[in-house]
């Protein structure tokens, strides 16, 4: 009677183990996609390094850093993220905790002056941000 139950048990410990080994894998499948910041941002894009404010009815502040990472404070959902610029267009990759989100959120940019830039989402959403 004891082999059989140790048996059971074997079996169903291998069954746990092989269901946390599944999960593992397919979480770091989803962490292993994306595009990746470069680790230092091209010359184009240093007018963006720093702290930008957003308009005051969302009390938002983006920070860009030199080596393409950043945040966005805001009273709804704060979030860590990395970012590229080439030629008008923001790609910003969202971090949900640990997770990087696969795809960018693409914003055109249009610089108004040194302090001010507007980011206009793929919805025709415009974000004034004034530096």
């Amino acid at each position: 009677m004891k082999k059989a139950t140790l048996l059971r048990e074997n079996v169903s410990m291998k069954k746990v183990c092989l269901l946390i080994v599944c999960a593992i894998l397919v979480l770091s499948v989803f962490t292993a996609c994306g595009k990746k910041a470069e680790g230092t941002i091209n010359e184009e894009a240093q007018f963006l390094v720093g702290d930008w404010d957003g308009e005051p009815w969302m009390s938002e502040v983006w920070t860009f850093n030199e080596d393409g990472t950043g945040h966005n404070e805001n009273s709804i959902f704060p979030y860590d993220l990395e970012y590229v610029y080439d030629d008008g267009v923001l790609e910003v990759y969202e971090y949900l905790g640990s997770l990087k989100s696969d795809t960018p959120v693409n914003y055109a940019v249009t610089i108004n002056s040194d302090n001010q830039i507007v980011l206009t989402d793929e919805d025709g959403y415009e974000y004034i941000l004034t530096k």
